[in-house]
C-alpha cells in the first residue's frame, strides 16, 4: 500500500496478479531445479566412475596388468636362418626378443638347436643380425643379410 496525496491507495489487482505469478514461477523453478538435481544424483547412484571419488582410485597397479620387457616378443623369423619352428624353440628357451638373442653366443645357440635335434642351421650370424634388429637398423640388417646370401651363393 502506498500513500498518494494523503490517501491510502491499495495496489491494483493487476499488480497483485503479477506478484503472485512471480512467486509461483519462482517456487516452481526452484522445485524443478531441486527435482532435477535429485534425479541426476539417483541416476548415477551405485555406479562407479573412475574419477568420482578419491577412495575408488587404486593406489597400486595390479602386477598382472604390468607389461614387462620379457613379455614383449619380437618376430625372430626376420633373422636369416630362423624360421617359425626355430623361433618357437627359442621362445620356449626364453629367447623371445632381438635383444636377448643378440646376448647369446653362437655356441649357446648351437646347444639349443642340438637339444631340439636341429643340426642343419648355423647360428653364427644370428647374434649380429639380432643386434642390428634390436637397434632398429633394418637397412643395415638387410645389407648384412644380402652379403651373407652372396657369400653362400659364391661357395
Amino acid at each position: 500500500m502506498c500513500c498518494e496525496n494523503g490517501k491510502v491507495n491499495k495496489k491494483s489487482p493487476k499488480k497483485r496478479v503479477i506478484l503472485w505469478l512471480s512467486l509461483i514461477f519462482g517456487f516452481i523453478s526452484s522445485l524443478l531445479l531441486i527435482l532435477y538435481t535429485f534425479m541426476r544424483k539417483s541416476r548415477f547412484a551405485g555406479k562407479e566412475y573412475p574419477c568420482s571419488s578419491s577412495d575408488k582410485i587404486p593406489l597400486e597397479i595390479p602386477i598382472e596388468n604390468v607389461v614387462t620387457q620379457e613379455q614383449i616378443t619380437d618376430d625372430l623369423t626376420i633373422i636369416l636362418g630362423i624360421g617359425p619352428k626355430i623361433s618357437n624353440f627359442l621362445n620356449s628357451e626364453g629367447i623371445n626378443s632381438f635383444n636377448k638373442l643378440s646376448e647369446k653366443s653362437p655356441n649357446d645357440l648351437r646347444n639349443i638347436l642340438f637339444q631340439h635335434e636341429i643340426r642343419l642351421n648355423d647360428p653364427e650370424t644370428w647374434p649380429e643380425q639380432a643386434r642390428l634388429a634390436s637397434l632398429n637398423q633394418l637397412d643395415k640388417l638387410r645389407e648384412y643379410q644380402t652379403e651373407m646370401k652372396n657369400k653362400r651363393s659364391n661357395h
